[in-house]
Formats: structure tokens, sequence, C-alpha cells
């Protein structure tokens, strides 16, 4: 009689797990488990499928599912089915404070000035839309009343919920020290021999006071009198402009006028006198005759 030998036959099965604690594989990715409909014999290789993706993107938990491969990528059958497990690991999406990192520049205000530090975030133009600053500094933490070095501290909050908190150095100077000082003005004549007359008199500027700091000087211009030219009946007053006397910090100002006479008129040459016409004598009457 005859025998025909026939091996066994074995088939290779794919399963799915989750490789992160606590999340548990989307349907999405069950669906991309391969199968395997060839038949196997006992001593024969067997080489994994790969899925059909090794990503897949978790809307649900808002993150990205990666694949990360089997627990073995070739088996030789050992008179058994064989079972593939793969891994998938899941990724939170990097939220805004993890993506974004915000830059600060220092804040420097005068003793007494209140910082502002909400606008200290230099590059809040390349972040995200919607994205806000909160100082959150506490209460007493930069002493504005005493030059000195300290450090606040602001809050980015990012429109996906998510927030930073970021240092901002800050460095409050002394207050400048200020002081008022008189200004006094004079006018005079330039002109010898030529007192100043009431329409120049008249267009002196008020006396008054200017401020100045030892953090920021202050040139003074004096005022110019307007108009800086004076018609008077016997002639015009120009004004020069000013010489400054420093009586101690007080300012005085002396305006000098110049006086130009008006030139009075060239003598007119007097007109030869003219003949008179000398009267012509009366003719004699003549004595007429007499009837006879």
């Amino acid at each position: 009689g005859k025998w025909e030998f026939v091996a066994n036959k074995y088939q290779a099965s794919y399963h799915f797990e989750s490789a992160t604690s606590g999340k548990a594989l989307p349907a999405g990715i069950t669906a991309l488990t391969p199968s395997d409909s060839a038949t196997y014999e006992n001593g024969e290789s067997v080489s994994t499928k790969q899925p059909s993706q090794t990503t897949y993107t978790d809307s649900v938990n808002d993150g990205i599912w990666t694949f990360k491969g089997y627990d073995a990528d070739n088996v030789v059958v050992n008179k058994a089915d064989i079972a593939f497990l793969g891994k998938w690991e899941f990724k939170v999406n990097p939220t805004n404070a993890e993506t974004y990192t915000p830059q600060v520049t220092e804040e420097t205000i005068k003793v007494g000035q209140t910082p502002d530090l909400t606008d200290n975030v230099t590059n809040l133009p390349s972040l995200p839309a919607g994205t806000r600053v909160v100082d959150i500094t506490p209460a007493g933490q930069i002493d504005t009343t005493k030059p000195g070095t300290y450090t606040g501290k602001v809050r980015v909050d990012y429109p996906d919920g998510s927030s930073t908190e970021v240092p901002v150095p800050v460095t409050v100077l002394p207050a400048p020290v200020t002081e008022t000082y008189k200004v006094t003005y004079h006018f005079e004549s330039a002109t010898a021999d030529n007192n100043l007359p009431a329409e120049v008199l008249s267009l002196l500027p008020q006396s008054g006071t200017y401020t100045t700091s030892s953090s920021a000087a202050i040139a003074f211009v004096p005022e110019a009198p307007m108009p800086l030219e004076v018609a008077v009946a016997n002639g015009t007053w120009t004004f020069l402009g000013y010489q400054e006397v420093e009586e101690g910090a007080n300012l005085t100002f002396i305006g000098k006028w110049t006086f130009e006479a008006k030139q009075a008129p060239s003598p007119q040459p007097e007109p030869a006198p003219q003949p008179q016409p000398q009267p012509q004598p009366e003719p004699a009457p003549q004595p007429q005759p007499q009837p006879q």
C-alpha cells in the first residue's frame, strides 16, 4: 500500500496593543491590523507585515499614535500558529507653552513711576494670535520708592489654554533733582545819547521762571520781541539780540536796540526872480478942432 504525507498547515495572525499606560488604542488603529490568509509549514520562516500607515492622528485625545514595531520581525514555524504583537505609542500634541519661548526686555523706570511689564515681551508678534501678557509680580516686590535692581514676573497666556511664567528684570533709577530759576529781561539802547522810547519798552517780555534737572539739561531760549523793528517819528529802532548774564543759576537777558535817525530832506535851490513887466504910459489926448 502507499502512504501520502501531508504537512500540517499553520497560520500567522496579528494583534495591536497600546504601549502607553492609560491610553487605549482607538478603533482607527485597530482597523489598520494586517491580515494574512497564507498557510505555513513547520520550519518555514514568516516575516511580519507592516500596517498601511505607521502614524495615526487622534483628535479625541489631541495627540499622535506612532507604530513602534512587533515583538519579532521574523519567526520560524514550530508546529504551531504564529501570533505577531504590534505596539503603538501615544504622545499628546505639544502645547503652545511647550512650543514657544517668550523673550523679554528689561524695564527701566525712575523713582515714583509705576512699571508696566505687559509690553516687555519683545517677540509677542511671533507668538500665536490671541496671546495675552499678564503682570503677576507680587505686591511690594518692586520698591518704586528706592533706586535698585528688582525682578518682576509676567504670565504669558496662550490661546490653547497653556501658559508660561517669565521673570522680567526691573531697574529703578534715582528721581531727577529739579530746580526752578528766575529769568529776567531788560532792554538797553546800543546807540549813544538815544534813550529807548515807550514803543520799544512796551515789547519787553515778561520775566518768569524755568525748570531744569540734573538728568536733563535744558537750554533756555529767550523770548524775542516782536516786531524786531520799531518806527518812531525821528527814525527806526532795530533789535540786535540778547546778551546773557548769569547770576548764579538765575538768568538775565539784556536786549540791545540800535537807532537809525530819519534822514532830513535835502534843501532845494531857490528859483531865480523873473523880471516884472513895466506898465506902458497912456498916450496923451490930442486936442480936437472946434467947429466953425
